[in-house]
């Protein structure tokens, strides 16, 4: 019994140590991925971890040894690596969809619009709620940005329709709550109007959305199943939307808000008046209204 514990102990040392040593090359090798300019050093450490602990978070080292070769320009490389480590999963790959976005725009860019749809559609699957200061949805058909490759996929595809379609629930948003430069907000938005312009006359359009804005809803409702939680204290609902061409559009959508009683008056920020006036902030409404 006594040799078997003493192997025991030994097998369990070794293990310590090796995963204490890939913990030190990953360090040193995200050093170097940190700097754009030794990305060759970043390369050597992360395939010398690969070499000697290969069972080492097999998905992050293929993933971020793919985004390496993104950065030195061989997409071929990169793409290769990248598919890799969405076919090796492990718990601590915390950036899937990162991945299969990476991997749309190389398809993308080489105009493989199928191809990319389909890995833009598979980011969807990893990609996980953040809230947004004028929404709570998930919204689970991914980001601004993802939504507006696709949209370029679907116009190339001579899928007019759609392409207006995905986006028309999600351009009348703040691209302040997203860290979004603002020249790449102004394309997202200038593409989505240019895609009404090739469906709709510009009168049309602003009639539309004329219509729209005095079809504006705004509702207040009580919300009593969260009376259990504290009696004492009671909480509302808010949801502010409106249709656009035939899409709904929700600029505010917002559960327990607490109040101290029903009939005391919504609290400021959650008031009609205060989401219009973040509503005629976005540069859609904007550029929209100035037609």
């Amino acid at each position: 019994m006594r040799p078997f514990l003493i192997i025991l102990i030994i097998f369990y040392k070794t293990l310590a140590f090796g995963q204490d040593g890939a913990e030190k090359v990953s360090d040193k090798a995200f050093t170097y991925y940190l700097n754009d300019k030794d990305i060759d050093s970043a390369l050597y450490y992360y395939k010398s971890l690969q070499q000697t602990f290969p069972n080492f978070r097999p998905s992050y080292i293929n993933n971020v040894i793919g985004s390496c070769y993104l950065k030195k320009g061989d997409k071929d490389l990169a793409k290769s690596y990248l598919l890799l480590s969405l076919k090796t999963p492990d718990s601590l790959d915390i950036f899937p969809e990162r991945t299969c976005i990476y991997i749309g725009d190389m398809f993308l860019e080489a105009k493989d619009y199928i191809s990319a749809l389909s890995y833009y559609d598979s980011s969807t699957s990893y990609y996980r709620t953040k809230p947004l200061r004028m929404s709570r949805h998930s919204f689970k058909e991914g980001n601004i940005q993802t939504i507006y490759k696709k949209a370029i996929c679907f116009y190339n595809l001579n899928r007019l329709d759609t392409a207006i379609n995905i986006m028309t629930p999600r351009i009348f948003m703040n691209f302040e709550d997203y860290i979004i430069d603002s020249s790449e907000a102004v394309n997202i938005v200038d593409f989505y109007i240019t895609l009404l312009k090739k469906k709709y006359p510009v009168k049309l359009i602003k009639n539309e959305f004329k219509t729209a804005m005095k079809g504006l809803n705004y509702k207040r409702e009580n919300d009593s199943s969260r009376l259990h939680l504290n009696p004492e204290w009671k909480s509302i609902t808010i949801d502010c939307y409106f249709n656009f061409f035939g899409k709904k559009v929700d600029i505010f959508r917002y559960g327990g808000v607490g109040v101290k009683d029903f009939s005391e008056e919504t609290p400021l920020g959650w008031r009609k008046k205060d989401i219009l006036k973040d509503l005629h902030k976005t540069l859609a409404y904007q550029k929209l209204k100035s037609l």
